[in-house]
């Protein structure tokens, strides 16, 4: 059996919604608008999600336009807790 191989450029919107907002309801199209057109603190707490708890974090983060990625990497300041994982 074949496995289909992935855009490994392109996001999955429902692996990211699994892995990184599994306590929230939020579909697909909601997402991409949060990452397309929220404010600048519902981009960062969607990029601080998908840092945190994605497996794919190079491909999730592909969510984000690349000005938006650059933002938001050059502001992020990793958790005390847990800075030696990230």
């Amino acid at each position: 059996m074949e496995k289909k191989q992935k855009n490994n450029f392109r996001p999955d919107y429902a692996e990211i919604i699994h892995e990184c907002l599994w306590e929230y309801h939020i579909s697909p199209a909601e997402l991409v608008a949060m990452a397309e057109h929220g404010t600048d603190q519902e981009k960062f707490f969607l990029f601080r999600k998908i840092l945190e708890n994605s497996q794919d974090v190079l491909r999730s983060l592909n969510i984000f336009n690349v000005s938006d990625q650059k933002k938001m990497l050059l502001s992020y300041t990793p958790p005390k807790f847990n800075h030696h994982f990230l």
